[in-house]
């Protein structure tokens, strides 16, 4: 019994750190740009961004290492974009930061649709397993 409480919790933290790494390099980006006195909400974006042209970039050339400059590539294009907007346009961190987040989503899904010919990482429905309602649920007029 002690064995299995042992690989549970190994297997849980090696889990967790699997998860995580992509948050705590994100959240470190985050502090690094707060020391510098830019609110950057967009990082989400970003990495969303990154990681989309990081497999199309994978996908069209064979190669991981292409793959990993075509996100570094796509992920600055935002930060110039977030740059611009809060630096050179004077507009608010907060909301260009959101609207680099929302941009990037939308962006991600829409060259899905385009390129994979998907359906923006929608599944499909689930069918549930048939059942049966017990009697006296059915006889109720609004639940049965």
């Amino acid at each position: 019994m002690d064995n299995i409480i042992v690989v549970s919790i190994i297997s849980l933290i090696t889990a967790t750190l699997r998860i995580a790494t992509p948050l705590i390099f994100t959240s470190l980006g985050g502090v690094f740009s707060e020391r510098s006195g830019v609110v950057n909400i967009g990082l989400e974006g970003m990495m969303t961004i990154g990681a989309f042209f990081a497999v199309y970039g994978t996908y069209i050339t064979g190669s991981p290492v292409v793959g990993i400059v075509f996100a570094l590539v796509a992920g600055g294009l935002l930060a110039l974009i977030h740059a611009v907007l809060s630096i050179h346009l004077k507009s608010d961190q907060v909301i260009s930061g959101t609207a680099i987040n929302l941009f990037a989503t939308a962006l991600a899904s829409f060259l899905i649709y385009i390129l994979f010919n998907g359906k923006g990482g929608q599944t499909d429905l689930v069918t549930l397993l048939p059942y049966n309602l017990p009697q006296f649920i059915v006889n109720i007029p609004i639940i049965g």
